[in-house]
């Protein structure tokens, strides 16, 4: 059983995609317990981002290192094994968020998109910096209000009731803006890449 209180150890010392060699070719445990506790407390921080209750970030994070020891013959992983984890967590959260009818800050649309985001960033492999910069040039071609709601949303994180009522205008018009916003970026992304996301 993988322990949710051990420390976690420097990320220095360690080759973290070396250790999920060690789990998918020689069934190292041990290595997974490792990898386990690198990246636990940090993905659980990381979860929170999407789920507020920390007992079912808990929950997402540890479902995502079963299914690694679980399927660790047959996983096929392009991105480093951190990218790997970051994209599952994230993954994790929008699964339970849909399963369970749970209230978010982040509508599910844009979960989505941000998931696509983090595929994106994986499989390009772009840094953060440079990931944010191609989103960049993508809003600043948004109409004005569509950038303007846009960012309330996801830089300011306001809900849609609450830009509605900010730029007086219908909840409906937000809705419409926002699946502009997002058709229009994922186009602009899928523009840099040799793939559709």
């Amino acid at each position: 059983m993988l322990g949710k209180n051990t420390a976690p150890i420097q990320s220095s010392s360690i080759d973290p995609d070396h250790l999920f060699e060690c789990i998918a070719q020689n069934d190292d445990y041990k290595a997974l317990e490792q990898l386990f506790k690198l990246y636990y407390k940090q993905l659980c921080v990381y979860a929170l981002k999407y789920i507020r209750k920390p007992e079912l970030c808990e929950e997402a994070v540890s479902d995502v290192f079963t299914r690694i020891w679980s399927n660790r013959k047959t996983i096929l992983i392009s991105c480093s094994i951190k990218s790997y984890l970051y994209i599952s967590v994230r993954n994790q959260c929008i699964d339970l968020i849909r399963k369970r009818g749970m209230d978010t800050h982040i509508p599910l649309e844009e979960l989505h998109y941000e998931a696509a985001d983090a595929s994106y960033a994986a499989n390009a492999g772009l840094e953060t910096q440079e990931l944010a910069e191609v989103i960049e040039t993508g809003i600043d071609k948004l109409s004005p209000q569509c950038k303007i709601i846009f960012k309330l949303s996801r830089e300011e994180g306001m809900k849609y009731k609450d830009i509605a009522n900010k730029l007086d205008i219908s909840i409906k018009t937000v809705e419409t803006q926002m699946g502009r916003a997002l058709k229009s970026l994922r186009a602009h992304v899928n523009g840099k890449l040799p793939f559709h996301l």
